[in-house]
């Protein structure tokens, strides 16, 4: 799944306590999300430092690939994706997947 990312200056417009949103957990959260490309994009403010930014976008990319595809609701794809950043394993699509699969179990 390919993400558009935009920064931002200052904050998130409807979300000033997150850094970073995805356009799923917008929806859910019920935060205006208007953009050019509003599916699959990901914002976050442009301030942070550079591991902080690719630490948030790869927060963002699980949180909204397991919305979307794995149809899981916002906290507990927030979860998930804290878990991850905490631990810090690498954010591959595949190992959550293969986590997800062996927790099943």
């Amino acid at each position: 799944m390919k993400f558009h990312i935009e920064y931002i200056k200052k904050e998130i417009p409807g979300a000033k306590d997150y850094v970073g949103m995805n356009s799923m957990a917008a929806h859910e959260l019920n935060i205006p999300f208007k953009h050019k490309h509003p599916k699959h994009t990901i914002v976050t403010i442009h301030s942070l430092r550079p591991s902080e930014r690719r630490s948030t976008i790869r927060h963002e990319e699980t949180e909204e690939y397991l919305m979307r595809m794995k149809h899981m609701h916002y906290p507990k794809t927030h979860h998930i994706a804290l878990q991850y950043e905490k631990l810090h394993k690498p954010f591959s699509i595949k190992r959550v997947n293969g986590l997800l699969k062996k927790k099943k179990k």
